[in-house]
């Protein structure tokens, strides 16, 4: 079983990476400090929080709809890219 806040490795299709490509050279664009990766091709692992996946390719799985993925694999690891989250706040507003 998958927990939704597991970080999972994803098959992507050929879809699946044009997706993710485009996805993170949007992100670049917008935010030129990240580096992420624009070069997945068809049959690469993809890491994500399975969350995510969900996210961005869930309106993709249906009929007459090619894939994004076709394997998803469980990790017992913590995600590669470094993301810090988001400190609560020091102080509460009353």
């Amino acid at each position: 079983m998958i927990n939704v806040n597991q970080v999972v490795l994803a098959k992507l299709t050929k879809r699946g990476a044009f997706m993710v490509n485009e996805q993170n050279r949007e992100l670049m664009f917008r935010f030129p400090q990240q580096k992420l990766r624009c070069d997945y091709r068809d049959g690469d692992l993809y890491e994500q929080y399975f969350w995510v996946l969900v996210k961005h390719f869930g309106s993709e799985f249906h009929m007459g709809k090619e894939a994004p993925f076709t394997d998803i694999y469980p990790t017992d690891r913590p995600k590669t890219r470094e993301q810090e989250p988001i400190p609560p706040p020091k102080e509460t507003i009353s």
